[in-house]
């Protein structure tokens, strides 16, 4: 991926922007290299569950205590936690990482932390989180359920009627996608998501081979196409 980034330069719309992001890559690169030659996966996922929690727990505490601060009025959508993050949006993700987390640490037996970032998540009322979080529940307790079973004929059989069962409600989602939104509190254009997608879409057809260049399409400065 780095080297795609830096063969980027050469035909990236903004090559400034390329270069000035492609130096941050580079130390998100050498540092996530670092990190996986001198620590397990299990010491990993341990200390990624550790920020979680303490993310989390801190987040709660402010919204009890502060909760002019810790949460954020109706803007785009409905009302939310943020805690110690900038957007509710922000806290849902990191309470759904947690989550991951938990649910990978602690087989067999309740764990209260599970329950916080499920609280997290549904206070923030961010509906990527809370999507997010509705695959991960789900796709765990299949795993769980499918790993249970002795006979291998029928947990294939089991696993293909949860992926097609899967498959039929995704559709009959997009068919009704008004109707699901609506249970978020979102409209159909999923907060201006929608025109979002649709430059994107336009975006690809203009150069769909190289593209613009490694993160100049949503530029924090100007140079992209989309800057303003």
């Amino acid at each position: 991926m780095l080297l795609i980034a830096v063969l980027s330069l050469s035909w990236s719309f903004a090559p400034e922007i390329t270069q000035s992001r492609i130096k941050s890559f580079s130390v998100l690169v050498a540092t996530a290299l670092a990190l996986g030659s001198v620590v397990s996966l299990d010491d990993l996922r341990n200390a990624i569950s550790s920020a979680a929690r303490f993310t989390v727990a801190v987040s709660l505490m402010t919204i009890v205590l502060l909760p002019s601060y810790g949460s954020v009025p109706e803007a785009n959508g409905p009302a939310g936690w943020t805690g110690l993050a900038f957007a509710k949006n922000q806290l849902g993700f990191v309470a759904c990482i947690g989550l991951v987390c938990e649910l990978g640490l602690v087989v067999g037996r309740l764990n209260p932390w599970v329950l916080l970032h499920c609280v997290a998540i549904v206070g923030s009322r961010s509906s990527t989180a809370l999507s997010v979080a509705l695959v991960i529940v789900v796709f765990h307790a299949s795993h769980t359920v499918l790993r249970k079973l002795a006979d291998r004929g029928l947990r294939a059989i089991l696993a293909t009627l949860m992926l097609w069962s899967g498959s039929g409600i995704a559709l009959a989602s997009l068919f009704n996608l008004s109707f699901v939104t609506g249970l978020f509190g979102k409209d159909a254009r999923l907060t201006g998501r929608g025109d979002i997608w649709a430059l994107v879409i336009r975006s690809i057809r203009e150069r769909p081979v190289l593209g613009y260049g490694w993160n100049t399409i949503w530029p924090s400065q100007p140079g992209g196409p989309y800057y303003s």
